[in-house]
């Protein structure tokens, strides 16, 4: 799975895709997780992913945060896709990204 650059909420809707997809979301910050720290605050998919990202974007997006969306799933789904990055998330920090202050 290869991710584009980030991006601002502001550039959503001209950059990011209108069909299926997975998208992140970090913060400038690094919050502490219980196994280190992480800017990611959240993971999320859609099928209408520039939809689903503006939503998200408008309801709990920090004016500090960045975007990005996959370029390529590979053979995935985007619910597959999603399962797989939080699943190595959670490995990795010891427990799902979250918004919220450190």
């Amino acid at each position: 799975m290869r991710f584009c650059s980030w991006y601002t909420a502001e550039e959503i809707a001209a950059r990011a895709p209108e069909g299926p997809g997975v998208f992140q979301v970090r913060v400038a910050e690094l919050l502490r997780y219980p196994k280190g720290r992480s800017a990611m605050i959240h993971y999320g998919h859609g099928e209408a992913l520039r939809e689903t990202m503006q939503a998200w974007a408008e309801a709990r997006g920090p004016a500090d945060a960045r975007y990005r969306h996959a370029e390529e799933l590979g053979s995935r789904t985007p619910g597959q896709a999603l399962a797989r990055i939080e699943s190595r998330f959670v490995d990795r920090f010891g427990e799902r990204p979250r918004p919220g202050e450190d």
